[in-house]
């Protein structure tokens, strides 16, 4: 999936009441200045690979939660290879960011290159569901290779009238 399909098939899924900050590669978020009001819910998605590379990268999002009954604002971060947003970004980049980021950490892709497919399903359920990611994350077992033929059916769900 390339940064154009990802714009357009999150613009086709998220509300008026978001705040999308676009499709970025690994450097533009870095040269960023994220001004993030922490009463708004906001989108980010990011290719781990910088804007003029060659290789196709991998896709990781950030949403922001807004404040939300009971909870305080934060950054979630989410990476379908279980990863910590400090394995893409530098320290110094993330203290910018004048909220505390929550990883949701749980390995979940397998070997098929769906990604993309898991971002945007995880955005869209996290808008759609009050925020719940465990639900989500509940949705797969340990077993990854079948976690990616999961994530495809429910993106094939849940974006169908975007394509």
């Amino acid at each position: 999936m390339n940064t154009q399909q990802m714009m357009e098939l999150l613009e086709c899924k998220i509300r008026d009441n978001v705040d999308f900050f676009g499709v970025l590669s690994q450097d533009q978020f870095c040269e960023s200045t994220f001004n993030i009001d922490k009463h708004e819910i906001c989108v980010i998605i990011m290719n781990s690979e910088p804007l003029h590379s060659n290789m196709t990268g991998h896709w990781l999002c950030f949403i922001s939660t807004g404040l939300l009954q009971g909870s305080s604002p934060c950054l979630l971060f989410f990476d379908s290879l279980g990863k910590s947003v400090y394995n893409y970004i530098p320290r110094k980049i993330i203290r910018r960011i004048d909220l505390p980021i929550k990883c949701v950490i749980k390995e979940l892709q397998g070997e098929s290159p769906v990604c993309g497919y898991y971002c945007l399903t995880f955005v869209s359920w996290l808008l759609n569901n009050n925020f719940n990611s465990n639900a989500y994350l509940n949705l797969f077992s340990t077993n990854r290779n079948k976690n990616d033929i999961v994530v495809s059916r429910l993106f094939a769900k849940m974006f169908n009238q975007c394509m």
